[in-house]
């Protein structure tokens, strides 16, 4: 007989022949028969008036299919600046928390609701002009829109964004590749995303290539088109099972792999190097040559599709004219069809085997499309052709690699080495592979040649990075990793905000890369507070997600369960980088299950924004924002403040931002100074104002 205690949820339900009808008026805005997740595929105790009662499992799935839609349309300005309309439309589990959300705050604190949420997607911009379908309205899916506005949007100082698209929050797998678990996916749900971005005059994008991924448990399409200077892409997941058994976490795992690349995929606004076509013969067709020369000048117009057309016509009229093999593959890869462009490279190879120059192409648009077997097969290649390239070695080294085949990846960095014996970055990443295959003798010896070579707080944090991942030399390691900190720390000694440089704001993300470093190789050699206090700063800091993965680990061994749980659930709730496939075991060994895992991520996604929040008394009663930078020393000691941007009446504020309290901890009593971004935002109506740090990976300008 089960416990009372057992139940502990009243939900009302309603006989349906030999099927119930499930409803939970406990949420009040519940759209009709959907139960939260947590009470689903539960058993309930049925006490159907004038029958016995019995125990009935619940519905597992909700009464229709889950979705979350996201648009956005806007421009992008020359400097940087995107200004966006969003509109985004959700039904299912997401759903509930969005209407109970929008119906328990006043309107006029909508703004403030929505720029939480947008803080917690991984946008860094301001909300404006916040707009909501009735919250009680449960018969249609919940929607609201907004205004969006980022200065310095994504990494445009270097000409590359990212599309302003939230993640799509697939589980992460804890552990490598051949270990079997089974795959929570939540209930099936479609999710579309669509973007629309006018792009600045003068510039062209490099798209990546799109993406369909297919499998019984799921489907993923992306597209990337640019028409009239305005961007157009597209991600479509449609989720099909609930879960997957423990012998399909390979598969899940090749899928969501794939996806996180397509997700985290920048597009880059830089030409591409030139393949040089003159060691191609040419023709003895004079048709086919006069194709080939109008498809060039095609070309230099910027008339690509034509060009491709004039290409298409050369090989017609001559097919085995391998130069107008290799300049078609050239112009679809610039096109985007990256399965044409490789047919073509692999024809250019086929009529020229001995030319080298389409080798390289053909190896990265493989790459392009994550087939790294078969390019790691055409980089072989281009070695039999051409022993003397070195970047063929290097390559192929980084993609054997990338798939754990250490030894065979030895041997071709060792091949690099002999061609520049004076690159240090080749023998760092040779001593990578050493390490990785089991020898670190020689392992250690190529890591501190590559530090002969180029001496500096980059080499010495890789070093010591590596020798840490590998628990190698770790005297020698420690000793790199706190030369890397002293120095990058005396760096920041000097920065003063009004004399701020692009630099000073680099050497933020340098910094904390520094910390986590030092105090993983402390953790290595079992100095646990040591560990706890470099990691801690660097996570608070940087917020990302390696980061907050070890210092969970540091607080797993010092037995603090509750704090390890939190960092691990932080970590993978991070919109940055993946957190290591391992995070997620970890945070289900210490919680017990699936769905308390889950619970806890979702939390920690509100977390991560708080964690960057100083509340400060109301200071204006209308809606401004504006953005400061605040230089910190040890003790979060606040000693500059400085207005950068936007309304004016917050220009006083900096007063009240300078005798605020933050958390910015330190790890240790150097001559350190950190600055942070952030954006102070106040609204009418709202009992205070509110300043958001801003994590340095999104910082690069000091305007």
């Amino acid at each position: 007989m089960p416990s009372p205690n057992q139940f502990d949820h009243l939900i009302s339900v309603v006989e349906q022949g030999e099927d119930f009808l499930w409803l939970d008026t406990t949420t009040e805005v519940a759209p009709f028969g959907l139960l939260g997740a947590n009470l689903r595929g539960k058993l309930a105790l049925v006490i159907p008036e004038g029958s016995p009662a019995r125990l009935v499992k619940t519905a597992a799935d909700p009464p229709f299919l889950s979705f979350y839609g996201f648009e956005v349309e806007g421009k992008l300005s020359e400097t940087g600046t995107l200004e966006a309309k969003v509109q985004s439309s959700i039904r299912g589990d997401a759903e509930l928390l969005f209407r109970s959300a929008f119906r328990n705050t006043p309107q006029p604190q909508w703004n403030e609701l929505v720029q939480s949420v947008s803080f917690s997607l991984g946008f860094g911009g301001t909300v404006s002009d916040v707009s909501a379908s009735a919250p009680e309205a449960t018969d249609t899916a919940f929607s609201f829109a907004y205004t969006y506005t980022r200065k310095d949007y994504s990494d445009w100082g270097n000409r590359r964004i990212t599309v302003p698209f939230p993640p799509l929050y697939l589980p992460v797998l804890s552990g490598g590749r051949g270990l079997a678990q089974s795959v929570q996916l939540g209930a099936p749900q479609e999710v579309i995303y669509r973007a629309r971005v006018e792009l600045p005059p003068g510039y062209t994008p490099r798209l990546p290539p799109p993406v369909h991924l297919k499998k019984d448990f799921a489907e993923y399409r992306s597209t990337y088109n640019i028409a009239n200077n305005v961007l157009q892409v597209e991600r479509h997941l449609t989720i099909r099972v609930r879960e997957l058994p423990a012998d399909r976490s390979e598969d899940y795992r090749t899928f969501q792999h794939a996806t996180s690349k397509d997700e985290n995929a920048y597009i880059n606004f830089r030409e591409g190097p030139a393949v040089e076509l003159t060691d191609f013969g040419g023709t003895e067709n004079a048709e086919a040559e006069e194709a080939f020369n109008q498809g060039t000048q095609a070309m230099q117009r910027r008339a690509i599709s034509a060009a491709a057309y004039h290409f298409q016509g050369a090989v017609r009229l001559d097919p085995n004219y391998a130069r107008a093999w290799l300049a078609l593959g050239m112009a679809h890869m610039m096109l985007r069809d990256f399965d044409s462009s490789i047919e073509a490279f692999r024809k250019a190879i086929q009529f020229a085997p001995d030319q080298p120059a389409a080798y390289k192409p053909l190896a990265f648009a493989l790459m392009s499309m994550h087939r790294s077997e078969e390019a790691i097969q055409v980089w072989r290649e281009l070695l039999r052709v051409d022993p003397q390239d070195g970047d063929a070695s290097t390559n192929l080294g980084t993609l054997l690699v990338e798939e754990k085949r250490y030894t065979e990846a030895v041997t071709a960095f060792e091949a690099a080495v002999r061609l520049n014996p004076q690159t240090a970055r080749l023998h760092m990443m040779l001593g990578h592979a050493y390490l990785r295959a089991g020898d670190k003798e020689k392992g250690l010896a190529s890591l501190q040649k590559a530090v002969e070579l180029e001496p500096g707080p980059p080499m010495w944090n890789t070093v010591a990075q590596s020798l840490a991942e590998t628990n190698s030399a770790l005297p020698e390691a420690l000793a790199y990793a706190e030369k890397a900190v002293t120095t990058r720390e005396t760096e920041t000694a000097a920065i003063r905000l009004n004399e701020l440089k692009a630099d000073d704001l680099r050497r933020m993300a340098e910094l904390g890369n520094t910390w986590s470093t030092l105090g993983w190789v402390h953790f290595r050699l079992g100095n646990l507070d040591k560990a706890e206090k470099y990691l801690y700063a660097a996570w608070m800091l940087s917020q990302e997600a390696l980061v907050g993965d070890r210092l969970g680990q540091v607080y797993d061994r010092q037995q603090k369960t509750t704090a390890a749980a939190a960092v691990y659930a932080q970590a993978l709730a991070t919109t940055g980088p993946r957190a290591p496939a391992e995070t997620r075991g970890r945070l289900l060994r210490l919680l017990g299950n699936e769905s308390k895992l889950d619970a806890a991520v979702n939390k920690a996604r509100e977390e991560l924004g708080r964690m960057r929040t100083i509340k400060l008394s109301r200071l204006i009663e209308k809606h401004v924002t504006a953005e400061f930078f605040v230089l910190f020393s040890p003790g979060a000691k606040v000693e500059e403040v400085k207005f950068i941007k936007g309304d004016e009446e917050l220009q006083a504020a900096t007063q009240a931002l300078a005798s605020a309290r933050y958390e910015v901890p330190f790890p240790n009593g150097g001559p350190t100074r950190l600055v942070r971004r952030g954006i102070l935002a106040c609204y009418r109506g709202a009992p205070d104002c509110s300043f958001v740090l801003f994590t340095p990976d999104t910082v690069h300008s000091v305007n």
